[in-house]
């Protein structure tokens, strides 16, 4: 629909739009008109998903634009901001235009707790399978249990590397105060840490432990030493929630339809992911089947059991004050289709 289709000149200082009179002013440029009558559908816009084209989080995203999910939806989104995760991604998604985001359940109950109006909507990744823990190929260490006594690297405070492999040990009987635990910044600072001798293990994210899959040899996968725990959820600004939620809805539903092509046509999602990415085929290949075997991708639905764990592990480690959260005063399921709906 053309400008001139919509916008019709009145008397005075006015102008006619949609039938109703508007200060020519707001309407100074050309587009205001349209802008104005443009339903929410119609707006190009990018969703924010944390550490999307790094970390195997983004892979049904990647695919739902390319397949043309979105727009079967009924929801124009053009492309992803990425972002370094926590706190970073809420604020990213709060300044665009499309208010929603996938991130990790940690920022979401931190922003939540903190202050700002928002809502969990759908679950994304319920378990831990694309983190491990890796040695040396001559390492005396052999599994979990031989790390007491030990040295092991973690990125960063409250990240997913120190609450994951602190609730790991845990889970294990071994008391955090017998394994001494070194921040190095970076997945890298740690294998470099490894390389030179000065930690025992040190943490791998998928795709990079596919990538180094010959190079090290695997301590422990988080998954294999304890139960399911959720690491990413959809979370959208209440406001928006409210006024647009078949918004939310749609792009709900196109990531669904990306994590169902991805389990339908692996070898294909490979290469949509691979070049997404902009990562070599054989690496992103192999990070893929494996997590598919794990289940690590889920279609939306939310699992409280895991979410519950993820918050005891923030409060282990001291980056969350409680050790359970009222999750029906920050969750809201009404743009989940209803097979995905909790049962309570």
């Amino acid at each position: 629909m053309t400008q001139n289709a919509i916008t019709n000149k009145a008397p005075g200082n006015t102008t006619t739009c949609l039938g109703r009179k508007w200060p020519r002013a707001l309407l100074a440029l050309g587009a205001a008109c349209v802008a104005l009558a443009a339903p929410v559908s119609s707006r190009a816009a990018e969703v924010v998903v944390s550490h999307y084209a790094e970390l195997m989080y983004g892979v049904p995203w990647a695919i739902a634009l390319d397949q043309g999910f979105f727009k079967k939806r009924g929801v124009d989104i053009t492309g992803f901001l990425s972002s370094d995760g926590g706190g970073t991604t809420i604020r990213n998604m709060m300044a665009s235009d499309m208010p929603y985001t996938e991130t990790a359940l940690s920022a979401a109950v931190s922003a939540i707790h903190d202050g700002l109006d928002l809502k969990i909507v759908n679950g994304a990744v319920n378990n831990a399978a694309d983190l491990v823990w890796v040695t040396l190929p001559n390492s005396p260490v052999k599994n979990i249990h031989d790390l007491a006594g030990r040295k092991i690297a973690y990125t960063r405070a409250s990240s997913t590397t120190e609450v994951l492999g602190l609730l790991a040990l845990q889970n294990a009987g071994i008391p955090a105060d017998k394994v001494t635990r070194l921040s190095l910044g970076t997945i890298g600072g740690g294998l470099t840490a490894l390389d030179q001798g000065a930690v025992d293990a040190a943490p791998e994210l998928e795709p990079t432990y596919s990538r180094n899959i010959e190079k090290y040899r695997v301590v422990f996968n988080v998954a294999d030493v304890m139960p399911p725990i959720t690491q990413h959820v959809g979370v959208v600004s209440t406001k928006f929630l409210h006024d647009h939620p078949d918004q939310v809805r749609a792009i709900i539903l196109a990531r669904r339809d990306g994590v169902q092509f991805l389990k339908a046509h692996p070898e294909e999602a490979a290469k949509i992911t691979a070049q997404a990415y902009d990562m070599p085929l054989p690496i992103i290949d192999t990070a893929l089947h494996r997590l598919l075997a794990a289940g690590y991708w889920d279609e939306g639905k939310l699992d409280y059991q895991a979410m519950d764990r993820s918050v005891a592990a923030l409060h282990l480690v001291g980056a969350y004050p409680d050790q359970k959260v009222d999750w029906s005063t920050i969750v809201d399921e009404s743009a989940l289709p209803p097979d995905l709906r909790s049962k309570k």
